[in-house]
């Protein structure tokens, strides 16, 4: 089973408690529900379409069997001492459609480095460029990862380390 979030909308002025969002959800490429949380911490609303292929148990069922396959944190998850749910992964594919989007964003005006177990950030009032990169690197030689130059799966999951 393929599960996708799309079309996220997220209101960060909203979002007190949980996350305060509108999301699509694709199950094996078809659109299958709308989950949205008014961020004041209460559950997930799913509206699920009518006439879709899967239902909500059978993708809560497949959740529960799967969830070490799930995401980037699955010890977290085998923890639980309830089974693992739909409300639980969708908070996490919207915090890393967030991050996704905010290390976009970085990545067009800072050079974003590590240092020790840290992201650090250049801002530059130019566009980040391979050639100011460059430039930067020959000034800080004692850098040697810098988020810019890595491959954005890679970069992502330092940049949420």
């Amino acid at each position: 089973m393929k599960l996708e979030l799309k079309n996220l909308k997220h209101s960060m002025f909203a979002s007190h408690e949980t996350h305060c969002f509108e999301a699509k959800l694709y199950v094996n490429g078809v659109f299958s529900a709308t989950l949205s949380n008014d961020g004041q911490g209460g559950s997930d609303y799913v509206w699920w379409e009518k006439g879709v292929p899967i239902s909500e148990k059978q993708v809560e069922d497949y959740l529960a069997k799967n969830v070490d396959t799930m995401s980037h944190r699955p010890e977290e998850w085998k923890e639980l001492e309830s089974p693992f749910r739909l409300e639980f992964w969708v908070g996490d594919e919207v915090n890393l459609l967030l991050a996704t989007r905010e290390l976009k964003k970085h990545l067009k005006k800072k050079i974003l480095y590590k240092k020790g177990d840290e992201v650090w950030e250049k801002k530059f009032n130019i566009p980040i460029t391979p050639s100011v990169i460059e430039e930067w690197k020959e000034k800080n030689p004692q850098v040697t990862e810098i988020l810019n130059t890595m491959e954005f799966e890679k970069a992502l999951e330092v940049y949420r380390a």
